[in-house]
């Protein structure tokens, strides 16, 4: 069932019809974010200081955990980002607060709060707003916020331009790709010398100060986005050997998995097994299982295995009832994944499937009747459900140190070690926020860059295993059946004749 959102509402559900998961590939690098709530992805784009439907007055930073380092006369890194800018004023009212979008290479460190282009000896950054300037920082002391110089732009990013960031280990350049196809040069800066040299697009020097990076060999591509409307649409870091010209993809993103909505989604498993990321955690799905999603939540996860769907926004619900009923039956999305059992399960099938034969009906009140039946229902259900482990910083800790390191984790206690807890805790708590023991997880991430590994590589099973921590075969082919149903080989047979 669906209707006019122009309505304020929106009501749907379906079954999916594959027979197949999907396994979610959780193991390519990191993307950090200063706020976990201060971004969204919407319509296959990322909006930064988008909080909750709205733009926020707030900084947000966008960066590829991936450490960049150019070999001299060897290697360079490409990192080319699509976006626009608007909202912004950096070149005037300079007393005010700036607001623009920064573009920094060599960053000193991924995180948010580190390595911004207030702090010092941050990296090397442009500021680009919404009009056909920019302006240069590189961390020297009292620069912020008017800048060491100002270069001129072709044309300006209020609407969606692509900017290329080359490093080459000498110098970092910068360019754009105009609304004709032509790339132009933007500047050119010189990070080898003494001095930090700047050119513009006519090869102008425009600026010459001491070089406070000229130690830094390498560091991290970043945006910065500080109180403007910056939408990406899409990133990628490309490594170049510059004496073959061979170019190797080492990072990207289309913000096409991920989502972000300002509908409540419910989402029952009928078969099948797959893993969800929710808020940046990750919960593993399985048959019988409901999931949650809350408004302006970021998920990313396989819709296409067989379930049942529901999808609804708030005004829905307040059409029929008043708001302090429906809050409180909205209570139910704080949990993320509940599991049901016996009657509490076949009641709650009953109502998905009333709830869909309403699609066919004329009178549209019994769809928001069996609707909220089901809210109430799941709102007072407490035992077996998996709550968001966001919170727990030694789960997220452990999460994202397994799916940069996994392929050299052979044991819990090389976690623990990293956690600096004991093993016995590190565990109960793993357990207690994702209802999975830690082994599970780990071997969760080696089997997913294996199922890549097996499909894009011609690599042999041994050596496939050795790549993603595995001592064994043998004991690689036991773990990928477990995961997957089938043997490696088998995997590498269906996906290499489906690419064909």
């Amino acid at each position: 069932m669906s209707e006019n959102s122009n309505s304020g509402y929106i009501l749907y559900v379906s079954n999916a019809k594959s027979d197949t998961s999907q396994i979610i590939n959780i193991s390519k690098p990191q993307e950090i974010f200063r706020f976990r709530h201060a971004h969204a992805f919407i319509d296959n784009k990322l909006y930064l200081c988008h909080k909750f439907g709205t733009w926020q007055k707030n900084a947000e930073t966008f960066t590829p955990d991936c450490y960049c380092e150019a070999e001299k006369g060897r290697t360079e890194y490409i990192y080319r980002i699509n976006f626009s800018v608007q909202d912004s004023m950096p070149y005037h009212n300079i007393k005010y607060k700036w607001t623009a979008c920064f573009i920094g290479a060599r960053v000193s460190s991924p995180h948010g709060d580190e390595a911004n282009p207030l702090h010092k000896d941050c990296g090397f950054y442009i500021a680009i707003g919404d009009s056909n300037k920019a302006v240069i920082y590189h961390g020297k002391e009292r620069t912020w916020p008017h800048g060491c110089c100002t270069v001129k732009l072709p044309e300006n990013f209020s609407t969606p331009h692509t900017l290329i960031v080359t490093d080459d280990g000498e110098t970092i350049t910068y360019s754009m790709i105009l609304s004709t196809g032509e790339e132009r040069n933007i500047l050119k800066a010189c990070l080898s010398g003494e001095d930090i040299l700047v050119y513009d697009s006519g090869n102008n020097l425009v600026y010459k100060e001491k070089n406070n990076l000229r130690n830094r060999k390498g560091g991290y591509f970043k945006v910065f986005n500080h109180e403007a409307q910056t939408i990406i649409s899409s990133v990628s870091i490309h490594n170049k050997e510059l004496k073959t010209g061979c170019l190797k993809m080492v990072y990207k993103d289309s913000f096409s998995s991920f989502r972000t909505s300002e509908d409540f989604k419910l989402f029952y498993i009928t078969q099948g097994e797959s893993n969800c990321l929710i808020n940046q955690n990750l919960l593993s799905l399985e048959k019988d299982d409901i999931l949650l999603i809350s408004a302006y939540d970021t998920y990313l996860m396989n819709e296409n295995m067989p379930m049942t769907k529901v999808q609804f926004n708030k005004e829905f619900l307040y059409r029929y009832f008043s708001h302090d009923v429906v809050d409180n039956v909205l209570t139910c999305f704080n949990n993320k994944q509940i599991r049901l059992k016996g009657e509490k399960l076949s009641l709650i099938r009953t109502k998905l499937q009333n709830l869909k034969e309403s699609e066919n009906e004329d009178d549209r009140i019994p769809a928001f009747i069996h609707l909220y039946e089901i809210l109430f229902l799941l709102s007072r259900e407490k035992k077996g459900v998996i709550r968001d482990a966001s919170h727990n910083p030694y789960v997220y800790k452990i999460i994202n140190y397994i799916n940069k390191y996994y392929s050299t984790i052979f044991t819990v206690d090389d976690i623990a070690e990293y956690c600096g807890v004991s093993k016995h805790h590190l565990c109960r708590v793993f357990k207690e926020n994702m209802n999975m023991t830690i082994i599970s997880f780990l071997n969760q991430a080696k089997v997913n860059n294996a199922c890549k590994e097996l499909v894009e590589t011609d690599n042999q099973i041994l050596q496939i295993a050795l790549n993603n921590g595995f001592n064994s075969a043998s004991y690689f082919n036991y773990v990928f059946k477990k995961q997957t149903g089938i043997s490696p080989i088998e995997y590498r047979n269906i996906h290499t004749k489906k690419s064909k």
